[in-house]
């Protein structure tokens, strides 16, 4: 199994394994918008980054 330092690192991987996997088959212009919810299947999103950000907000005076 490949060691990844992060998540990120991880992701990338999945990511350019999967274009490489199209373009292959010659059928990357096809379904280049597929590639996320082949990496990330379900409706769910993976992280709750939005409910646990610290984010100000603006007002206007």
């Amino acid at each position: 199994m490949r060691k990844f330092d992060t998540k990120v690192q991880h992701l990338k991987y999945k990511v350019l394994r999967e274009v490489a996997r199209l373009a292959w088959k010659d059928t990357l212009l096809e379904h280049v918008m597929d590639i996320p919810k082949t990496i990330v299947p379900g409706n769910e999103p993976i992280s709750n980054f939005t409910e646990t950000a610290d984010i100000p907000s603006r007002e206007t005076n």
